[in-house]
């Protein structure tokens, strides 16, 4: 995005959709903590096998359950199926994810959301020897004063990670081309861990919150969506651990701001081509024809040093008569 996309526009209804549009049962990360400084006891890391992973739970009940939680955002950076082009390497499939990078615009909820997702990373850090788990990346917005999260997930599981794990078919609207499911082999495949669902949200006629499946395609950088996803920790092939905010679904919120966004640049990028000033160059040659007498004609046509546009200024009336009778 640049200077077309209006920051503070976008500003002001995230923090109305932040405030309003508030899906009941959920857990959204700016709202968490504020009343509790201890809240981080609540949850617990455990590990799970399949695929080897650490996650944060809670206890509900008699029952445990992955900590899930919500967060609106502005899409600033975005890499969304459908996949257009097969990958030339079949092992390069296997690290093909599905993210997005959302900021806040520096509003206050979204920064406060960054550091609760901070303090998940402290909790990770401290539970696993020291210099283990790789360094926390705190990366700026490019369009506003702020911080940003990136959320994804792969498309893919290792076979050999996750023996007895069932695998599942794409989604037409998200593989329709049929190249990721070209990429499943014996050692790879697509599990319910590695779906991303994709809605739409909006009011009903009695005020309630509708949810419509869309493709992904239609998610456009400006759109403020609302977002669901788990910290899940990792242990990579170096020995190095590293937290991921897995990808879980994603909520076109309000799409109004990026349509609003492709109009200014679209239309500025056309004045721009009409106020172009035509290249000067010399065109034409110099042609000589017989006339009905035997005499000879010279039309010299090739137009004068520099011509706007290559349009012969020179006519019938310029030509250059010479008699040849003798």
């Amino acid at each position: 995005m640049d200077s077309f996309y209006d920051v503070h526009s976008a500003r002001e209804w995230l923090l109305k959709y932040t405030a309003q549009e508030i899906v009941p049962m959920t857990r959204y990360l700016w709202s968490i903590g504020k009343d509790d400084t201890d809240w981080l006891t609540l949850y617990a890391i455990e590990e799970y096998p399949e695929p080897h992973c650490w996650r944060l739970i809670k206890n509900v009940g008699d029952e445990k359950q992955e900590a899930v939680f919500n967060l609106h955002g502005i899409i600033v950076d975005k890499d969304l199926p459908p996949i257009t082009v097969a990958p030339t390497n079949t092992k390069s499939c296997a690290f093909l994810r599905q993210q997005i990078t959302l900021s806040g615009l520096n509003t206050s909820e979204f920064e406060y959301a960054v550091d609760k997702a901070r303090n998940v990373y402290n909790k990770f850090r401290r539970f696993f020897p020291e210099k283990q788990l790789l360094p926390w990346p705190e990366l700026k917005c490019t369009i506003s004063e702020g911080r940003t999260l990136t959320l994804g997930n792969r498309y893919f599981t290792r076979r050999s990670e996750a023996p007895t794990l069932q695998p599942i078919p794409f989604e037409p609207y998200v593989d329709p081309n049929r190249i990721l499911a070209g990429c499943v082999n014996a050692r790879l495949f697509h599990s319910a861990d590695n779906t991303v669902n994709y809605y739409r949200r909006y009011k009903g006629e009695d005020g309630e919150l509708i949810h419509d499946i869309i493709p992904p395609q239609n998610f456009r950088i400006g759109d403020i969506v609302d977002t669901q996803f788990c910290f899940v920790v990792y242990r990579m092939r170096t020995g190095e651990h590293t937290l991921r905010l897995m990808l879980y679904s994603i909520t076109l919120v309000d799409g109004k701001l990026s349509d609003e966004y492709d109009l200014k640049k679209m239309k500025a990028e056309t004045q721009t081509t009409i106020q172009q000033k035509p290249l000067k160059r010399k065109t034409g040659y110099e042609v000589v024809a017989k006339s009905g007498d035997g005499r000879k004609a010279q039309l010299r046509q090739s137009g004068p040093e520099n011509t706007d546009g290559g349009i012969p200024t020179k006519g019938i009336d310029d030509m250059t008569i010479e008699d040849t009778t003798g």
